[in-house]
């Protein structure tokens, strides 16, 4: 687990104390490891909405669901093939775009910086979300078959006896693919301009589309955008859209009424979607796998 530094955990207590809830809600930074179980032994579920590509696999989903909880996750990278959706926990779709306004810059970008505008543009659907936390604070006997279905599925697929094999298979059929002829790739990618829509544009769940159509659901920006984002996203631009899509409006048209660089446009379509000032009304198309 990366440290929390003193801003996170300002930033943290200050968003739990401006919705008044000091008294519901505890915040542990950093716990020690030997805490772990008792924190877990505490909770009723465990809820990961990541949209980052720093968490890949998800060992906290699998440490979650061996302690008996049900899981809820974004359905994003990794996340999508460890819980089985309605099973032993639910998954929450996530939203992308290919349009990057920074995929010129990536590779020049601090790591943490970089990683910071690739999860500013992805956004989990967050009425989604909501739907799903509160059918397991509803449900006793949902939150423990859910529990009970993760532990069975962890003792089942991943200890050690079990991961090891499949670790040997793979490294077989690497071998045996190294050794046979070679395939024609195509033609070269530059490798020095990859931005992250390229290398991880398939860990969202649903593509943002021309055709996807979105509405308002605050009517007025309270947030302001974060400092390290700046560059590509303007308050004024964001609080523009807002206003537009009162109306429940296609993206294409959302992005042309802001008479912005496109590119930025549908970033900031996407960080508005992300902290919930706007929301999907009718996606252009199915979810993706």
């Amino acid at each position: 687990m990366r440290p929390t530094n003193a801003q996170d955990l300002t930033l943290a207590k200050g968003i739990v104390s401006a919705n008044g809830l000091d008294r519901q809600v505890r915040v542990f930074p950093n716990f020690p490891l030997k805490e772990k179980a008792d924190v877990f032994a505490m909770s009723d579920i465990l809820l990961s909405p990541v949209d980052n590509t720093q968490e890949t696999f998800g060992l906290s989903l699998l440490e979650g669901m061996a302690a008996g909880l049900p899981v809820i996750a974004s359905r994003f990278d990794g996340y999508k093939d460890l819980v089985e959706d309605g099973v032993d926990g639910w998954l929450v779709d996530t939203w992308w775009s290919d349009r990057d306004p920074m995929e010129e810059w990536f590779d020049l970008l601090d790591p943490d910086i970089s990683q910071l505008f690739q999860a500013q543009g992805v956004a989990i659907d967050q009425e989604q979300l909501a739907d799903r936390l509160l059918d397991l604070i509803a449900s006793r006997a949902r939150r423990a078959e859910m529990g009970r279905a993760g532990r069975a599925k962890v003792q089942r697929q991943y200890r050690w006896s079990r991961v090891i094999p499949r670790y040997q298979e793979a490294w077989a059929r690497l071998r045996q693919a190294a050794a046979g002829p070679g395939r024609h790739r195509g033609p070269a990618t530059n490798p020095y301009c990859l931005g992250p829509n390229r290398v991880f544009g398939g860990y969202a769940s649903r593509l943002l589309e021309p055709g996807t159509i979105v509405r308002a659901t605050a009517p007025v920006l309270d947030e302001a955008p974060y400092r390290e984002t700046a560059v590509v996203l303007d308050p004024e631009v964001c609080q523009r859209m807002i206003q537009v899509a009162e109306v429940p409006r296609r993206v294409d048209e959302l992005v042309a009424a802001a008479a912005v660089d496109p590119d930025r446009g549908w970033y900031a379509v996407q960080w508005l979607m992300k902290y919930g000032f706007l929301a999907v009304a009718q996606p252009a198309r199915p979810d993706r796998a």
